[in-house]
């Protein structure tokens, strides 16, 4: 991971031998949340519209020219009293909304940049005289209050170049200060991030100088495929994670820059949903649903109440085969996938496998051999196999229903709901209102998802309400084979701490969900690797969102999704070495356990070249396996898709 950018200089920087010490402000104390100024004009601008509704401010451009027009009017530092005297003159009464609002979104973005900070408290305990000195357009008393909430405090006087008449980058607001302290251009050191203004013009005086370049520059570096839209985005994403992830594990940082974007982007979608649709009551789904509630919990929408709702595919489903026990009920309900083994059957059935075995050996069936499910369908023994174990099935499917039925009942639902879930073809969303018809439940269910599958059969056909926010039927579809390619690091963000739901059971009449041990919680009681890791990648996530609502109260950005998945798909398609390994080493879990991307050695593979091709084609991350087989900087996205083009083309 990239070292934050102040941490070398808090290491370089000593306590100084003056007893004056100056510090510049913004960017060397204080962090702002937006890559450079002008970004938050924007996103006022964003605000500004919202309120307005359909009639476009161009409040940024207003703005601007505003502060150009004032300084043209004067010699000295223009205020931000000032600048807005000018923008009242074109719109009105209504500038002086602005003017606070631009007070309060510099007041909520701020953040004390923690190395600069720590040196500064270091001068004050050690008794220095340490001063502030900053040429910018916000007045003094705000600046304070800036600096009140980011913990800075101690110095002796502040100097803010608009009220004092005078500026840095000129040296005049130095020779001001000197005069004031009466000393020596040697008795004091300067501290801050601009080269003209905190350098070379306290050098030029004799004034010793301590230049910490910023990192503005490379925070506004932006991807050539965005938009000037989703540039805003990006570069005040970046800006927030760099403020963010500073002191986070390794970890936590990964959390906080991949997934943080995704959940703060698809929440505040969610919340847009929620509100079009007047809807107040929100039912997250177990387990991907856990991370999503939490997330959205951050936002405190007023008037919505969320629930999570214990739930799976199979303990959704098996109690459906009680009143619809047809083998051809039963593979409607199954879902959709393309292969499919007698074990893996008999546990979307709701009946232990193991309990089969003989009979299915007695039917002269494999339980573990995966076919085509067009073969399976069509297969006579398989047929006749369900006609012997299908009173078994509607038995167990009786006793699960009645428990599942119970545990619907007691949420009362709303006469609208939302059903919220990771995607990406509905199978439990029409599980659920299949329930809630067989019970006479009527409710309005609406599904949100993080991305629906562009070839979702009930949402192509509008008999389910199913919205997506990366990619569904109607719009970005290419993200749903984009992020697919690698799927299980994808889903293994949301994972909740606990094990799927097995099945409802009934104690004293109350229903509560059985679950599956967790994957990651060993036999002997101690945690696996991955169960550590994605602990702290979701905490970085979460600590993103915290950040995100605290600084951006208004929430005055949408992520796009392109942006939203923007560092997961460059950990996906550009792993670093390191990132493939400890991704690639991912326990996932679907009927038997699989790493995600663990090759073997290259060495085995050249004595034997047809497991290598065994491997990487049922490994579901192809790009780490291929990262971690030849650890060569090539680019495995575009090997990858040579590869899927020649093999097509083969089997044409």
């Amino acid at each position: 991971m990239a070292v934050h950018p102040f941490a070398s200089c808090a290491r370089e920087l000593k306590l100084p031998g003056q007893r004056f010490v100056s510090f510049d402000v913004f960017d060397t104390l204080i962090r702002r949340s937006t890559a450079r100024p002008s970004d938050l004009f924007s996103l006022m601008e964003k605000v500004i519209d919202r309120e307005n509704g359909s009639s476009p401010s161009e409040f940024a451009r207003k703005r601007m020219q505003a502060a150009k027009a004032a300084a043209e009017n004067q010699s000295a530092p223009v205020t931000l009293e000032q600048i807005y005297q000018v923008l009242r003159a074109d719109v009105g009464d209504k500038a002086l909304h602005w003017m606070e609002l631009e007070v309060q979104m510099e007041l909520d973005g701020c953040s004390p940049n923690p190395p600069c900070v720590n040196l500064f408290q270091r001068c004050v305990q050690d008794g220095k005289y340490a001063i502030l000195i900053s040429d910018m357009y916000l007045s003094s008393e705000v600046i304070r209050r800036m600096l009140e909430k980011c913990g800075i405090a101690g110095f002796q006087k502040l100097y803010v170049s608009c009220e004092m008449g005078a500026r840095k980058r000129d040296g005049s607001l130095f020779r001001l200060v000197l005069k004031e302290l009466n000393i020596a251009p040697s008795q004091i050191i300067h501290i801050g991030d601009r080269k003209r203004g905190d350098f070379l013009a306290p050098l030029s005086m004799g004034i010793r100088a301590k230049w910490i370049p910023n990192d503005s520059r490379s925070l506004c570096r932006t991807p050539k495929e965005f938009t000037e839209k989703s540039a805003l985005e990006w570069r005040t994403l970046r800006a927030c994670t760099r403020v963010c992830s500073y002191g986070m594990s390794d970890y936590e940082k990964q959390g906080c820059a991949m997934f943080g974007p995704l959940l703060y982007g698809f929440t505040l979608w969610l919340a847009d949903q929620l509100q079009k649709e007047a809807i107040k009551e929100v039912y997250f789904v177990a387990r991907d649903g856990y991370m999503m509630q939490k997330a959205f919990g951050l936002l405190r929408m007023p008037g919505v109440k969320t629930h999570y709702l214990y739930a799976s595919r199979r303990s959704f489903i098996a109690p459906m085969f009680w009143k619809h026990s047809e083998f051809a009920d039963t593979m409607h309900y199954i879902g959709h996938v393309r292969k499919i083994s007698l074990r893996n059957y008999l546990v979307r059935l709701g009946l232990e496998p193991d309990n089969y075995v003989s009979a299915a050996k007695k039917q002269g069936i494999d339980m573990d051999r995966t076919v085509e499910m067009r073969d399976f369908l069509s297969s006579v023994k398989v047929k006749e196999f369900y006609e012997l174990i299908r009173e078994d099935v509607r038995n167990n499917a009786r006793t699960e229903y009645e428990a599942l039925a119970a545990y619907i009942h007691s949420f009362k639902m709303d006469s609208k709901i939302a059903l919220v879930d990771i995607g990406y073809n509905g199978s439990t969303e029409e599980a659920f209102e299949c329930l809630l018809s067989e019970e006479g439940i009527r409710i309005d269910v609406k599904g949100y998802y993080v991305g629906v599958s562009p070839k979702a059969f009930r949402a192509l056909n509008h008999t389910m309400h199913m919205r997506g926010y990366l990619c569904d039927i109607d719009h970005d579809q290419d993200n749903f084979e984009i992020f697919g390619r690698y799927l299980p690091l994808f889903e293994a963000q949301f994972f909740a701490p606990h094990g799927s739901v097995r099945r409802f059971v009934l104690h004293d009449g109350i229903a509560e969900p059985e679950l599956y041990n967790f994957e990651y919680m060993l036999s002997d009681g101690s945690r696996s690797y991955e169960y550590d890791f994605i602990r702290d990648y979701q905490k970085g996530a979460i600590q993103f969102m915290e950040y995100m609502s605290s600084h951006f109260p208004n929430h005055p950005f949408r992520v796009n999704p392109d942006t939203a998945l923007y560092e997961l798909n460059r950990l996906g398609y550009r792993p670093t070495l390191s990132e493939a390994k400890r991704w690639g080493d991912f326990h996932r879990l679907s009927m038997t356990y699989y790493n995600v991307a663990r090759p073997q050695s290259l060495m085995v593979y050249m004595r034997h070249p047809g497991q290598m091709k065994r491997d990487i084609m049922s490994c579901q991350w192809k790009i780490g396996f291929m990262k971690r087989l030849l650890k060569l900087p090539l680019p495995y996205d575009r090997i990858h898709k040579a590869a899927k083009r020649l093999l097509k083309s083969k089997t044409m």
